[in-house]
């Protein structure tokens, strides 16, 4: 997704970017084993980026940082699965 996309998601209300972010995730599980699939997802407020700690200068995902960090949607998203 391009910097201009991310930019004008931002200015929709929440539900809007909630279904539209549904719409390909399940788009994208329909050529998944039920296995594989998205079964649960959560959008956060911040872009994530170097600047706020949450990628490596690589663009590789900071897991414990991520974890520490939003905790409390990995909460909601395992409490919810099970």
């Amino acid at each position: 997704m391009a910097i201009q996309e991310i930019t004008r998601l931002f200015d929709f209300p929440y539900y809007q970017l909630e279904t539209y972010h549904t719409h390909k995730v399940d788009k994208a599980n329909d050529k998944l084993g039920k296995w594989e699939q998205v079964k649960a997802f959560e959008l956060t407020s911040e872009v994530w980026g170097v600047e706020n700690d949450l990628l490596t200068p690589t663009l590789k995902m900071k897991r414990k940082v991520i974890l520490q960090h939003y905790e409390h949607l990995y909460i909601k998203i395992y409490k919810n699965l099970f």
